[in-house]
């Protein structure tokens, strides 16, 4: 799985949420390398919501606790040419080993 822009948050194993554009393929249960195998994810919960209802706490999941929720959108949106009500896959997980 790649995470775009989020390699130093993985290294860190800070952070815990990633959301993609086109994660549907994502199931509970999987094992996946992050990052061009810096480390082994396991994917706990897959879910669609808007992006605009990320919250505080999901942000600093996201590895960007300095960062507000409307900092976080504005970035996502720039990066992946999209608008904040886009329907994004939220894929919370946890590290393996």
């Amino acid at each position: 799985m790649i995470f775009f822009r989020s390699e130093r948050p993985i290294r860190r194993r800070s952070q815990t949420v990633v959301r993609l554009l086109e994660g549907e393929h994502i199931k509970p249960g999987m094992i996946v390398p992050a990052c061009v195998e810096i480390c082994q994810i396991r994917v706990l919960k897959v879910s669609q919501e808007p992006l605009d209802s990320i919250t505080q706490e999901d942000v600093a999941k996201e590895g960007f606790p300095e960062r507000t929720p409307i900092g976080y959108i504005d970035r996502f949106c720039r990066v992946m040419e999209c608008g904040p009500t886009q329907i994004v896959s939220r894929i919370e997980f946890e590290y393996v080993g």
